[in-house]
């Protein structure tokens, strides 16, 4: 039987362990991630009976594990818990911050706008006192000072939560390697008294990342945590194991997460939890402010500025606009050496050139230089550059071929300024006056007023053509109207193609099209099984050809893919041919889904009838389209614009090209004598407008130079191009010398 006092030592034992546990358990108490930690006690077994040993009878207890009071259900909810509060804790104090800066209290624009149209108003009263037209003037420049103030605060917010979120992010990926240098302790640790610390100091840190940014946690029995980007479960994994990713900056409101295995592609998830989720979420609520806020100042100017200049100063002339949005803002390039600033200034908002516009330091010759779009020098200069319209000063120490780059932002509230400065030439009174005539017999009074047009219920051309897609009208007669103030507008009229389509099956692969213009097949075949896709771009790009040699384009054809169908369509005055696509689902013929429709004729008018370009309209057409129901004004008369009586415009379709070329092998030659140059040609365009007219093009020529004997003999547009197929080897090197 068992040793008595073995089994009360065993006791002894266990229970000094347990009082060990426990004191640490009270000792660690206010410790910040410890968890509680239990004894597992199990009796001690007796050993095995054999035929010369006794078996020994149960020996007293023993403790056999050390565990820890963890709850993944808990620690899941805590972790969900502290990025909700994180996010929070981010998020107010840029809200009341924006909250404050809008109020009239803490120095919002209302206040300047309330005192503006006060002064306003005692100029109405006054217009001729020269003092009430000093404070309107300054009341203008408070106005503007404020709106810019309220425009540079927003972005000094955003700017804000953009160095947080920066730091936030660091903080993350730290994190990041410090659970997998962690985790790569715990998986090696066999003890699990030993390895108790390591997993609270995982659990620990695992809260602190879920503070910073929502993740998705899941915990495998041997303690290793594999961590996901977003609360979804299916997001980019960024740890498992001992290896972590990399989170970086994606879109607003995104991040980015970098596989640490570099063939793995980048995945981005939208953030909403811990703090880059507030802070994200508090930059989308400054975003949507500032867009607002930018709209408003844009249309305070643009209604003043209406009204000035439709009036008139103390000297009588019109008025001019009274506020501005334009500005530009400067970035040097992170591969600059040097600490060079610039800072633009608006001079002529009408003169500006388009941007971006690069400024370049050019070392050696000691200035500046301001690159346009096309890479023009738009001006050079040391220090201080005079471009149209704005002038460029620029401070620091710069290095040779240090860049900046300067971004026409015009329409930022920031940038609103006023611009009149003296009291003189804000424009009071109306530039309309009813003066009665000397030689009058009669008594009769008459005075006018601007009448505003009547709006127009007809469809907003600039809406529903925004974003450039072609529109088919169902109809001809189609009305539309183009919006007051509207800058520019460029309005085309397309003739429809003709156009077959053919059904590919999911996932199935494409190997030939035969064609069937006129009883004699034309057969594009691939070198084997093709994606649609794939297919497709090898047809438009010449990859696959016919027996003689000929692309899809040359018979003025085009095969494009979209959601699992092919559409073969002809250019026009090309008659569309039968076709049939061979395949996984075997012969498929091609099934007709739109037929060749030429391309209306387009007219422009005004609302009192007047007709500014398109074909003239016969009675009984102007009788029909120029009503009011489709946005004509009462009365309207139809007729051609002042000035444009004679001119006739011709628009051609646009829809073909010609190429001029051999589609020889390359040129060569041998030996001192000279080169071979390309024989003379005689080129003709054929038009009712043209006559047939011919041009000799000179031997000798290139490609460019033909180009613009061509372009400046006939009303087309030419490209030169120089194309060279190459055939790979079958070693799959290649030189060339």
């Amino acid at each position: 039987m068992g040793d008595l006092f073995s089994i009360a030592a065993s006791g002894i034992a266990a229970t000094r362990s347990a009082m060990s546990v426990t004191s640490s358990n009270i000792a660690n108490v206010d410790t910040e991630g410890y968890s509680r930690r239990d004894t597992v006690q199990t009796e001690i077994a007796g050993a095995e009976t054999s035929p010369l040993i006794r078996g020994i009878d149960q020996q007293g207890v023993q403790v056999t594990e050390i565990r820890r009071a963890f709850d993944q259900l808990l620690a899941a909810r805590s972790r969900e818990a502290a990025g909700g509060l994180a996010a929070a804790q981010a998020n107010a104090p840029y809200l009341r911050e924006l909250e404050t800066r809008l109020m009239t209290e803490g120095g919002g624009p209302l206040p300047q706008l309330e005192a503006f149209f006060d002064a306003l108003t005692a100029l109405a009263a006054s217009p001729e006192d020269m003092g009430i037209r000093r404070v309107a003037v300054e009341a203008g420049k408070a106005l503007a000072g404020g709106v810019a103030d309220l425009g540079k605060g927003i972005e000094a917010l955003r700017g804000a939560i953009a160095e947080d979120a920066g730091v936030a992010l660091g903080k993350a990926n730290d994190l990041l390697e410090g659970l997998a240098e962690l985790q790569g302790s715990i998986a090696v640790q066999k003890d699990g008294a030993a390895k108790n610390p390591l997993l609270d100091r995982r659990d620990r840190m695992l809260k602190e990342l879920s503070g910073l940014v929502d993740v998705s946690v899941r915990i495998d029995a041997g303690g290793l945590a594999e961590l996901r980007l977003g609360a979804d479960p299916n997001g980019p994994v960024i740890l498992s194991g001992a290896r972590a990713g990399h989170l970086v900056p994606g879109e607003p409101g995104r991040l980015v997460a970098q596989s640490w295995d570099p063939t793995q592609p980048e995945r981005s998830r939208a953030i909403t939890g811990g703090t880059l989720g507030g802070l994200a979420s508090a930059d989308a609520a400054l975003r949507g402010v500032a867009q607002d806020v930018d709209a408003w100042a844009g249309a305070i100017a643009r209604d003043l500025n209406l009204v000035h200049r439709g009036a008139l100063d103390l000297a009588g002339e019109p008025g001019g606009d009274l506020l501005s949005l334009a500005g530009w803002s400067a970035e040097g390039l992170a591969a600059n050496r040097g600490a060079a600033a610039a800072s633009v200034t608006v001079t002529d908002a009408a003169l500006m050139p388009e941007g971006p516009i690069e400024l370049v330091r050019d070392a050696p010759a000691g200035l500046w230089r301001a690159l346009g779009p096309d890479g023009a020098v738009l001006a050079e200069g040391n220090g201080r550059l005079g471009l149209p319209g704005l002038t460029v000063e620029i401070e620091g120490e710069a290095a040779d071929g240090d860049r900046i780059r300067l971004t026409d932002t015009s329409g930022w509230a920031g940038h609103m300024s006023w611009l009149v400065e003296t009291g003189a030439r804000l424009a009071a009174a109306g530039a309309l006056r009813v003066e009665a005539m000397p030689g009058n017999a009669g008594a009769g009074r008459l005075s006018a007023v601007p009448a505003p047009l009547p709006p127009a219920d007809v469809p907003d051309l600039s809406a529903l053509l925004a974003e450039g897609a072609p529109v088919e009208f169902l109809s001809g007669g189609v009305v539309g109207r183009l919006p007051a103030g509207l800058a520019s507008a460029s309005l085309q009229a397309l003739p429809r193609q003709a156009a077959q389509e053919f059904a590919t099956l999911p996932g199935g692969t494409v190997e030939a099209l035969t064609l069937d213009p006129a009883g004699t097949p034309i057969r594009f075949e691939a070198a084997g099984a093709m994606t649609p896709e794939a297919f497709a771009a090898a047809l438009q790009e010449g990859t696959i050809r016919d027996a003689d040699g000929r692309r899809l384009s040359e018979l003025g054809l085009s095969l494009e893919a979209a959601e699992g169908r092919l559409t073969l369509a002809a250019a026009e005055g090309v008659s569309l041919p039968g076709a049939t696509l061979d395949g996984t689902a075997g012969p498929v013929a091609g099934v007709l889904v739109s037929s060749e429709v030429p391309a209306a004729a387009l007219s422009v008018f005004t609302r009192d009838g007047k007709q500014l370009s398109g074909p003239p309209l016969s009675a009984a057409e102007a009788l029909a389209l120029l009503t009011e129901a489709n946005g004509f004004l009462p009365g309207a008369s139809y007729g051609p614009a002042a000035g444009l009586a004679d001119v006739t415009r011709v628009a051609a379709a646009g829809n073909s090209a010609l190429t001029l070329g051999t589609d020889a092998p390359i040129l060569t030659f041998t030996g001192a004598g000279p080169v071979p140059a390309t024989a003379a040609s005689l080129v003709t365009l054929d038009g009712d407008a043209l006559g047939g007219a011919g041009l000799t093009l000179p031997e000798g020529t290139s490609a460019a130079r033909r180009a613009e004997l061509i372009a400046a003999a006939f009303p087309v547009a030419v490209d030169a191009e120089t194309a060279v197929e190459l055939a790979l080897p079958a070693t799959g090197r290649l030189s060339l010398s």
